[in-house]
C-alpha cells in the first residue's frame, strides 16, 4: 500500500509539470507560425507576350484588287490572345504621298479592307499583332506586302428630277411648309455605276449643306431642308463604293419651287373610286386629282365656282 504522504507529493509534482508545459507549448506553436510565414516563394514570372502570324494567301508581292481580305492567327504561352491590332501603309508607286492609317483594334482573324488606291500601282504594307489578356502586345507584328492597282471611283446619276434636254426649263414644284399624306416633299431618285466594284452608298445634299449618307436610292427631301420654298435650289447627289471612294463629280439637278397660294378658298373632296369606273375606261387617282383641279381653274374663271 502506497504512502499517502508520496501520493500527494506526486500528484503536486503532476500538477507543477503540466502547468509549466502549457506555457512552452504555446510557445513552440507561435515560433512554428513565425517560421512559416517567414518561408520564401519564388517570385511571379514575368507575362509573356503573344505572337502573331499571317496566312500565307495573299503571297507577299501580289498585285491585288484594293478591295483585300487578309488573313492572320495568334497564341499566347501564359494565358491567351484577347484582340489583335491591325494597320496599313500604303506607298504610291510615283507621284504622290504615302498614307499611314492609325492602329485598329479588332477580334477577328480576318477581314475584307478597302486599301487606299489612288495611283496606278500602290504599295501597302500590312501589320496586325496580337494583345494577350494581361494587355502585353506582340512584340514583332506580322507582316504582308503586296501591291493594288487603281480603283476606279463610281459614278452617280439623278433620275428624278430631270429635263428631257438641257436647255429646257428647271423643273418646277409646288411646296408648303409642311408635309402631308398627300405631300411628302420633293421626290428625288438616284442610281449610280461603277467599273470596278460595288456601290454600298449614297449621300445626298440640298443647296451645298451637310450630305445625308443612306443606302436608299429613293428619297423625299422634307422642306424643312430648304432655305426657302420659292425660287432655284440645287440638289446634289454622290456615292460611295466597296473600296471606299466617292465619286469626285456626283450628280446635280436645279429645280425650282412654287409656294402656292390658296386664295380661292375652295375645298374639293375627291371620293372617286376608280373600280367603279365603265368597262373601258381606265383612269388613275392621279389623273381623276389632275382633272378635277383643271374643273376647279375653270370653273372659277367662268365664275361658276366662286370662293
Amino acid at each position: 500500500m502506497s504512502d499517502p504522504t508520496e501520493v500527494t507529493t506526486r500528484t503536486a509534482f503532476l500538477r507543477r509539470t503540466a502547468t509549466t508545459a502549457r506555457p512552452f507549448a504555446a510557445g513552440l506553436l507561435l515560433a512554428l507560425l513565425a517560421l512559416s510565414c517567414e518561408e520564401e516563394y519564388s517570385p511571379a514570372r514575368p507575362n509573356l507576350p503573344p505572337h502573331t502570324k499571317m496566312a500565307n494567301i495573299p503571297k507577299d508581292g501580289d498585285t491585288l484588287f484594293a478591295l483585300a481580305t487578309l488573313h492572320w492567327d495568334g497564341f499566347d504561352y501564359d494565358g491567351y490572345v484577347a484582340r489583335y491590332q491591325y494597320r496599313y501603309v500604303t506607298v504610291h508607286v510615283g507621284p504622290g504621298d504615302s498614307v499611314v492609317q492609325p492602329w485598329r483594334d479588332t477580334a477577328a482573324t480576318s477581314l475584307t479592307i478597302p486599301f487606299i488606291s489612288d495611283s496606278a500601282i500602290n504599295l501597302q504594307t500590312f501589320f496586325v499583332r496580337a494583345v494577350d489578356n494581361s494587355g502585353a502586345v506582340a512584340d514583332t507584328p506580322a507582316v504582308k506586302r503586296f501591291y493594288t492597282w487603281r480603283a476606279i471611283p463610281p459614278q452617280a446619276r439623278i433620275l428624278t428630277p430631270s429635263k428631257v434636254r438641257p436647255q429646257d426649263p428647271d423643273p418646277e414644284y409646288f411646296a408648303i411648309g409642311h408635309v402631308t399624306d398627300w405631300w411628302p416633299g420633293i421626290s428625288l431618285v438616284y442610281t449610280a455605276d461603277d467599273q470596278d466594284g460595288a456601290v454600298v452608298e449614297y449621300a445626298w445634299s440640298v443647296d451645298g449643306l451637310p450630305w445625308t449618307w443612306t443606302t436608299d436610292t429613293s428619297v423625299f427631301i422634307p422642306p424643312e431642308r430648304f432655305s426657302s420654298l420659292t425660287g432655284t435650289h440645287i440638289l446634289q447627289v454622290i456615292c460611295r463604293d466597296n473600296t471606299n471612294l466617292i465619286d469626285p463629280v456626283g450628280s446635280s439637278i436645279a429645280i425650282r419651287l412654287v409656294n402656292p397660294t390658296f386664295s380661292a378658298r375652295i375645298l374639293i373632296v375627291d371620293e372617286t373610286d376608280e373600280r367603279t369606273f365603265p368597262t373601258g375606261v381606265r383612269a388613275t387617282d392621279a389623273q381623276v386629282d389632275s382633272a378635277l383641279g383643271a374643273f376647279a381653274t375653270v370653273g372659277k374663271r367662268l365664275g361658276v365656282l366662286k370662293s
